[in-house]
Formats: C-alpha cells, sequence, structure tokens
C-alpha cells in the first residue's frame, strides 16, 4: 500500500509541477518576439526546411542559433506548428522546460535514495526542488526568449545525463543501456549549445572511474 501511495504522489507531483508552469507561462504565449528573436527566426530561412537535409542542422553562421544544429532543428518544428507567431515556439521552450522540471525530480529522488535517504523524504526533497526550479523567475527569459531555447535544451541533456546515471546504477555498477543513454544526453547537450556542453560531458568524466571499473571486469 505504501508503494501505491508513493507512486500516486510521484504522479501528483508531476501533475503539480504541469499545472504550475502551465499558468505561469501561457499567458506569455502571445508576446512580441524580443531581442534577437526576431532575427533569429525571420532571418533564419534553414526554420522553413523542417524535413530537409542538412536543412537546419546547418543553421546560418550569422544567426544567434550558429553552431546549435539541434536547436535550430527543434525550432524549425515549432515553425512548422506556427510559423513566425510566437505563440508555438514559447509552447515549445514550455514544454521542455517542463520536461527538465520531471527529469530534475526524478533524478533528485533517485540520488537522494541512493544516499540513504527514506522513500518519502526523498521524495519530498525531490518535488521541493523540482518546484522551485519550476517556478523560479531566472528561468522566465529561457522559456519566453524564443532562442533561448538553446539553454534550456542543454538543461535538460544535462539532467538526463545525470539521472540516467543515476537510475542505472546498482551498488556502483552502471548497466550498457543506461550510460549509452547518458552519452547520448551529453551528445545532445553538445549539439544544443557547445560551449555548455561541460554541464554534462563532466559528470561523465568525473564518474567514469566508478561507474566504468565494474565493466572492465
Amino acid at each position: 500500500m505504501s508503494t501505491r501511495r508513493l507512486r500516486l504522489a510521484r504522479w501528483g507531483a508531476v501533475a503539480l509541477l504541469l499545472t504550475m508552469i502551465g499558468a505561469l507561462y501561457l499567458p506569455t504565449l502571445g508576446y512580441p518576439l524580443i531581442y534577437d528573436d526576431a532575427p533569429g527566426l525571420l532571418e533564419n530561412t534553414t526554420l522553413r526546411e523542417a524535413w530537409a537535409v542538412p536543412g537546419p542542422w546547418l543553421p546560418p553562421q550569422d544567426s544567434p542559433l550558429s553552431s546549435r544544429p539541434l536547436s535550430n532543428v527543434s525550432l524549425s518544428l515549432t515553425f512548422a506548428v506556427s510559423g513566425i507567431e510566437p505563440w508555438g515556439h514559447r509552447l515549445g521552450n514550455a514544454l521542455l522546460h517542463a520536461l527538465g522540471a520531471v527529469v530534475l525530480l526524478l533524478g533528485l529522488e533517485k540520488a537522494a535514495r541512493l544516499g540513504g535517504v527514506g522513500r518519502w523524504a526523498a521524495w519530498g526533497a525531490a518535488a521541493g526542488a523540482a518546484g522551485v526550479w519550476a517556478a523560479h523567475p531566472l528561468v522566465t527569459e529561457a522559456v519566453v526568449y524564443v532562442t533561448q531555447r538553446t539553454e534550456l535544451m542543454v538543461s535538460v541533456a544535462a539532467m538526463g545525463a545525470v539521472a540516467l546515471l543515476l537510475g542505472g546504477a546498482r551498488g556502483g555498477r552502471v548497466g550498457w543501456g543506461w550510460l549509452a543513454g547518458s552519452v547520448a544526453c551529453c551528445a545532445a547537450a553538445m549539439a544544443s549549445k557547445y560551449l555548455s556542453a561541460d554541464r554534462a560531458s563532466l559528470v561523465i568524466v568525473g564518474n567514469a572511474e566508478e561507474f566504468l571499473e565494474p565493466l572492465k571486469e
């Protein structure tokens, strides 16, 4: 019964996070473009080629999305939905932010459990931290400022890399599938904004000996 209640509490926390983010950011969908969003969207012709190759995988060099192919591809997908209208792009940003909050919730709960914290205490601490992340004013710019999707994607990928390492940890061992998923998240971070890839890659480098030693046996 306790396990069932904890599972329901997890789903309740996820629902609360999504509700918070929706309440905070749905009113911003119709706001006009700001800063260099206009050139980033209006002058970036690759966004009109969502399904072409290389198309959005080669963003223009004079664009805010230069050298950020995965972020450019994601914007091309929301461009296919709403064109130059900002609502589709901001909705995509809000969904990425929500995904990041859920990943943070699961990762922190797993980290606390690995540290010996009880199930309910681990869930409560993780839910509280994820709630602060979801509603913190510092995240507003990354959601409302359309081309700052790069920051959201790097954050989600970095947290995903950590969460997968934690999720696959079994007595100091990490399965190949979990490790491959974590490395894939690092690659996604680099493709989203290469200058911020250290957030994810340092996690694997810093834990390489601990996690890979069992695989050498």
